[in-house]
């Protein structure tokens, strides 16, 4: 759909709405809603109502309609007065309403018989009970925001408080403003990370499927963690709603300054640095800033209060991070020489066999002839490889007894942020509001990678947005609503490797040729890869731009009884990239070429891989050349909720919504479009014949197919799209009844959509984007026509764009979208009781399900026929040998620069029913899901000096997202990755009740008060249960109950049971067989995470109006180690050890803070 006919609908629609029905849509202001009635409970229509703001004094104003409903929404959050007024009857007036983010509050309103000049004031706290609404939520105000404790300032990851939110990143170290990855990796309600929709004063802010920014604590006046609702104005994404709104200025001038630091002087040291005698990382943060706001005062020309108001924000942050603690392997001197003799020493598993010595047998095997003493030549080590390996270093702690896990370290990262927020809100008239905000940030990373100057690099995000929103009052029952926002996010890589003279280092001249005339920025060390070791070389140049443009016009109407909404929008996703990748070339070293003494044989458990390394002989690898793309998807939204006050114990809330999402675009249709399985290949005649030549027994000639290849955006016919327009109808209902004054019971049920395109998915540049791949051999290691230093010495593959047609990417791999891709589905319901409590507190107990159906998953189209798979519990070695047999290569000598580029080829690949293909994936729609959770809530409100909540889930998450096999007919059932059967959270703010102007010390002098006076302890408890466990395609013959161990028993040496059964041998191992054993088990698991955070505050009054306030807060306060995952691979000689922790080290951070 054009621009202009998306405008041109929009305005028509505007138009229409208003002789018809009105909207809103995802919100952050509230709303205060409710019945006039007289003493008689008659209904009074016509009576004046206006709510003001305590803190700037703008007024709101409504008529109750003829059944006596009135509405007075889009109110920011704050502090209100109702007044209700008509003559004949005493004024009305309730004070003290507290409207949160996105609250619906009923305040009924009896009116008295009498003279409007007299006045009936009622003072009383806001509702705790949700009476007019079926959505579940938590708000955490501003005082909880500011005042617990709060790591780096992150203010998001308070939305793990919440119930049905568990927090799944992969450490708890990283919650600074700009690590958005951890906020990102919330499930909310069973839905998968990355399902949820982040606002900032109801405009979106997402970086495709992550958050894009993080403000300040200090300008968020407080959000609401929406885990279950059932509004159609929600959509866009199928989790939970986070809805942000930011402070406004008022009629006073308020703001604050503040420093927090973190200091490795009072940091405790890590667990397993601590264990092996390391220093402790020398980790620094300092964070600073400050915000104001007030009316916007221009000398004598212009005094805003009660009309325009500002609010400003600024954060700074510099950070030293040594950190995430790596534990990998890397060589030793010896190794570096090519001396593994200490290998050998422990076992005939490590020989390492001289990949120059191989011949073939008369029955058809390679064989080779095992090193002396396990130590390669000198005269035989790759200069490449030599100078590579140079770089890394050394061991720095014992590890096992083959190497593994014998280095620890943490990158070297300096990060610098800055952060600006501006707020404006303007009041044109009684009837019409402008507010706007804005934000810039920008981070600065150069980091060293890990452990040698080849890996680094310079990591740089931007990140900006705006928006404007004017609500226009066109009668009391009838509001317009309209917003434009618009989100940038910009990244970038560069890495360090630069000036690197490739020919000093040993690369031929031919291949640093061919480099330079691709790219010369591709001038540096390529990316080596190494099973068993960390990565020794790594590069990655690449930019990225996301882009969202959002406009939305939503109404609300009162008509009687009924609260109706109705919207419409049009969103815009964009993403231009550029991604130079590995175009240096990329190399994986395995143990293909220095395994024995078959070609077939088992691999060692460590050693072959570097030994492989040394020689300069990679197993795979490829060299990329790669174009940039400029992608967009765009959402047509509409929708109706009627919310029906039946009765003063009732309401009903019916809901329709509609997303007409369409498919990803690329704006010069340099994608992939599909895969056509019947088309001809190009080669089809050719390659038939060949085989025809030399055909297996098992397949005949005349079965023997070449069809199939891809097709592209806007050629032969094809449509640019990737694939169809889907139309998404979701049906919402939601019921509130109050059972008692005190008891409300909540149901509600809906359908939700998540978004692919550019939200979740990239177009497929096969053919514009072009590798060439890596082959060492073409007679499977008899002999090698290429190594590390020239790996390409017959060029690079250039690309062909759509002009390759079926052609395109014989030899590798391919993928593609589904024509048919769909979004994704949940459906959600949930039943509720909340109960108010004595002392301002509330608690609620609801079951929360979900059903996600249609969830995107890879389909491989290619799999090695199933009757030839072995079905034996134990290694097959006649099933293995037979499918790795060579035959001649009916593709050579058609396919150069490919995996099939040579003489001979395996059974396994001319059995596949796309032989020409190593590899055929779909993106597919064949995903489920399905969770229940009891998900309970305590709060009570902040009164008398005290305010606490506690949250509890119980869950269990299970799924089908991977086929165990690739010609299983469908995904496995199994217990979800993301499943936490339990999550605890409590926090509280207490105020001693010392100080003047508390229970105990009002006669203090200023010295007594100013050491022991105004105090307050507050602080977070979390615990959540550990991640559960798989073990590949492993050889089981115990008793899977023998595999968990007693928590008393559990050690990071030994985290469960290693000889429960497992198959141990590297060189007994599986392969080329039907898989039985289970992805991963409920009952095996890692650790939990428990963790309490602690602060103290001082305050202190400066001058009336002026507050210092001191902090010392400690995060991960009892110092408990919370270890991530244990290696799960029964090979490994670290097989169920833990190398590194989940949790943060206790550190103090201490604060200072000015308040006026």
């Amino acid at each position: 759909m054009s621009i202009h006919r998306t405008i041109s609908w929009l305005a028509i629609s505007f138009c229409f709405c208003y002789t018809v029905v009105p909207v809103t849509a995802q919100e952050t202001r509230g709303t205060i809603m409710g019945r006039v009635v007289d003493q008689s409970r008659a209904v009074i229509p016509g009576a004046a109502v206006h709510a003001v703001n305590v803190n700037t004094g703008v007024r709101t104003y409504a008529t109750s309609n003829e059944t006596g409903d009135y509405i007075l929404p889009f109110l920011i959050p704050g502090t209100y007065t109702v007044t209700v007024e008509l003559e004949g009857f005493n004024t009305f007036v309730r004070s003290g309403i507290n409207v949160r983010v996105n609250d619906r509050i009923t305040i009924d309103a009896v009116l008295e018989v009498g003279e409007a000049t007299e006045t009936v004031e009622v003072v009383a706290d806001s509702p705790l009970l949700d009476t007019s609404t079926a959505s579940i939520g938590q708000v955490i105000d501003s005082k909880t925001i500011l005042e617990l404790p709060l790591k780096d300032g992150m203010v998001l990851m308070m939305a793990t408080m919440s119930p049905g939110v568990l927090s799944l990143g992969t450490s708890s170290g990283y919650v600074r403003p700009f690590d958005t990855s951890n906020p990102s990796n919330l499930s909310v309600g069973g839905e998968r990370t990355r399902s949820n929709y982040f606002t900032v004063d109801g405009a979106p802010n997402m970086q495709r499927s992550d958050v894009a920014y993080s403000p300040p604590p200090g300008v968020v006046a407080e959000f609401k963690v929406q885990t279950s609702n059932f509004d159609a104005s929600t959509g866009f994404m199928s989790g939970g709603t986070l809805n942000m709104s930011l402070k406004s200025g008022s009629n006073e001038l308020h703001g604050q300054l503040y420093y927090f630091g973190q200091n490795p002087a009072t940091q405790a040291n890590q667990f397993f640095f601590n264990r092996d005698g390391l220093e402790k990382p020398n980790f620094r943060i300092h964070r600073w800033g400050g915000s104001s706001g007030g009316p916007l005062r221009l000398g004598g020309l212009y005094d805003g209060r009660d009309r325009t108001f500002w609010m400003y924000g600024y954060e700074g942050m510099w950070s030293f991070d040594p950190s995430p603690f790596f534990v990998d392997a890397v060589p030793t001197e010896a190794m570096r020489r090519g001396d593994f003799s200490e290998l050998l020493a422990l076992g005939p598993e490590y020989q390492i066999y001289d990949p120059y010595s191989a011949r073939r047998t008369a029955d058809g095997r390679i064989v080779r002839t095992p090193l002396p003493n396990n130590i390669i030549p000198e005269d035989q080590i790759n200069p490449v490889s030599r100078m590579i390996a140079s770089l890394s270093e050394l061991p720095n702690q014992a590890g096992t007894a083959d190497g593994v896990n014998n280095w620890q370290k943490g990158k070297n990262a300096q990060d610098s942020y800055y952060n600006h927020t501006l707020r404006l809100d303007h009041v044109i008239s009684d009837r019409q509001r402008l507010s706007g905000h804005g934000y810039l940030t920008l981070m600065d990373r150069p980091e060293n990678e890990r452990h040698n100057r080849a890996v680094g690099d310079r990591f740089r995000r931007w990140n900006r947005g705006l928006s404007v929103d004017h609500v226009y009052t066109v009668s009391p029952s009838f509001i317009v609503d309209t917003r434009y926002s618009f989100t940038r996010f910009i990244s970038g890589f560069d890495p360090f490797q630069m000036d690197w003279d490739l020919a000093d280092l040993g690369f031929d001249p031919d291949f640093i040729r061919q480099v330079e005339q691709v790219d010369g920025r591709a001038l540096r060390l390529p990316n080596v890869q190494l099973p068993g070791y960390a990565d020794l070389s790594i590069e990655a140049l690449r930019r990225q731009h996301s882009n969202i443009h959002d406009v939305a016009v939503n109404f609300t109407t009162l008509i009687r009884s009924h609260m109706l909404r109705y919207g419409i929008g049009y969103r815009v996703y964009q993403e231009n990239n550029f991604n130079l990748g590995d175009s240096a070339g990329s190399f994986t070293f395995g143990t293909n070429w220095t395994r024995g003494p078959f070609d077939t044989s088992g691999s060692a458990p460590i050693g072959q891989d570097f030994a492989a390394f040394l020689y300069g002989l990679p197993t795979s690898g490829f060299f990329p050349i790669n174009d940039s793309y400029a992608e967009q998807t765009t959402v047509l939204p509409l929708f109706i909720q009627d919310d029906w006050k039946i009765s003063s114990k009732l309401t009903l809330s019916l809901g329709l919504r509609y997303e007409r999402h369409s498919p990803l675009t690329e704006r010069f249709d340099r994608t992939v479009r599909g895969f056509d399985p019947d088309a001809r290949s190009p080669i089809e005649e050719v390659v038939r014949a060949n085989y025809a030549a030399s055909p297996l027994p098992e397949l005949p000639p005349d079965q023997f197919q070449v069809k199939g290849g891809l097709t592209f955006a806007g050629v032969d016919g094809q449509p640019r799209a990737l694939w169809k327009t889907n139309h998404n109808v979701m049906p919402r209902i939601g019921v509130a009844y109050s059972l008692t004054p005190k008891t409300v019971l909540r149901a509600g049920y809906g359908i939700y959509y998540a978004p692919i395109g550019t939200v979740y998915a990239h177009v497929d540049q096969t053919g514009f984007d072009r590798s060439t791949d890596f082959v060492a051999s073409r007679d499977n290691g008899l002999s090698f026509v290429a190594t590390l230093d020239n790996p390409f010495p017959d060029g690079f593959l250039e690309p062909l764009q759509a002009d390759g047609g079926l052609a395109t990417n014989l030899g590798q791999s391919v993928s593609y979208f589904s024509e048919n891709l769909a979004n994704p589905r949940s459906h959600r319901w949930q039943f509720a009781v909340q109960q108010e409590l004595p002392a301002t507190s509330v608690v609620e107990v609801s079951y929360v399900g979900n059903r996600g159906t249609r969830q995107r998953i890879g389909r491989e189209l290619n799999p090695i026929p199933r009757e030839y798979l072995s079905t034996s519990p134990t290694r097959d070695q006649e099933a293995i040998d037979f499918l790795n047999e060579r035959f001649p290569n009916p593709f050579y000598p058609l396919l150069p620069g490919t995996a099939l580029a040579g003489e001979t080829i395996t059974r396994t690949q001319l059995l596949r029913p796309f032989p020409q293909f190593t590899s055929v994936e779909a993106d597919v729609n064949d995903g489920y899901s399905w969770y229940h959770s009891l998900q309970t809530r305590f709060e009570k409100r902040f009164s008398q000096g005290f305010s606490s909540s506690v949250s509890y889930t119980w869950s269990k998450s299970m799924e089908a997202r991977q086929f165990l096999n690739d010609t299983d007919s469908g995904p496995y059932e199994v217990i979800s990755d993301q499943d936490r059967t339990h999550r605890l959270v409590w926090n509280w703010i207490y105020e001693l009740p010392f100080g003047r102007e508390r229970r105990f010390g009002t006669n203090w002098s200023g010295v007594v008060n100013t050491l022991f006076g105004d105090w307050q302890l507050q602080g977070i408890f979390s615990m959540q249960s550990g991640i559960p466990l798989g073990f590949g395609n492993a050889i089981f013959t115990g008793d899977l109950n023998d595999v968990p161990l007693p928590s008393d028993e559990r050690t990071v040496e030994r985290w469960f049971n290693v000889d429960a059964g497992f198959e141990r041998d590297s060189r007994r191992q599986l392969g080329s067989n039907i898989r039985t054993f289970p992805l991963r088990f409920n009952g095996i698991r890692s650790d939990i995470q428990n963790n309490w955070d602690l602060s103290l505050i001082k305050n202190a009054q400066l001058t009336e109006g002026v507050r210092l306030q001191f902090r010392v807060e400690t995060i991960n306060a009892l110092n408990h180690p919370q270890m991530w995952t244990p290696n799960t691979n029964p090979t490994s000689s670290a097989f169920g050890q833990v190398s590194r922790e989940w949790s943060w080290p206790r550190l103090f951070q201490f604060g200072a803070k000015i308040l006026f």
